[in-house]
Formats: structure tokens, C-alpha cells, sequence
């Protein structure tokens, strides 16, 4: 996983294990439509969600041909 160090600004990487979560639509009309995904890194833990020294980022959707 790369991010930046909010401090330095310097890109750094690290070996991450990922939770991907998922966001859905409950509108009418839109129900069970995907509207959005986070991920959830974080190295040397089993508890990616509650560690404080996780990064998130959302997920962008690429259009492919």
C-alpha cells in the first residue's frame, strides 16, 4: 500500500493487510446500488479497523474497455 506521510510529504509504502468496505444506496430507486468503497490498511496488526495507525482511502471506479 503507498501513502503520503502527512508530515514530510514524502511517499512511503508498506506492507498492508486490506479491508475493503463497501457503501450502498438505500433510495428509492437506487436500492442496493453501489455509491461508494473505503479501504482500510494497516501493517503489524490482526485489527485493521480499531488501530490508530491505519490508513483509509476511498476507491475509484475505472470506466475499462
Amino acid at each position: 500500500m503507498t501513502y503520503t506521510d502527512e508530515e514530510t510529504q514524502e511517499e512511503k509504502q508498506m506492507k498492508a493487510k486490506v479491508r475493503v468496505t463497501p457503501y450502498f444506496s438505500y433510495q428509492p430507486g437506487n436500492k442496493g446500488e453501489l455509491i461508494a468503497a473505503k479501504v482500510t490498511g494497516c501493517e503489524n496488526t490482526e485489527y485493521i479497523h480499531a488501530s490508530t495507525a491505519s490508513i483509509n482511502t476511498a476507491i475509484v471506479e475505472e470506466e475499462r474497455e
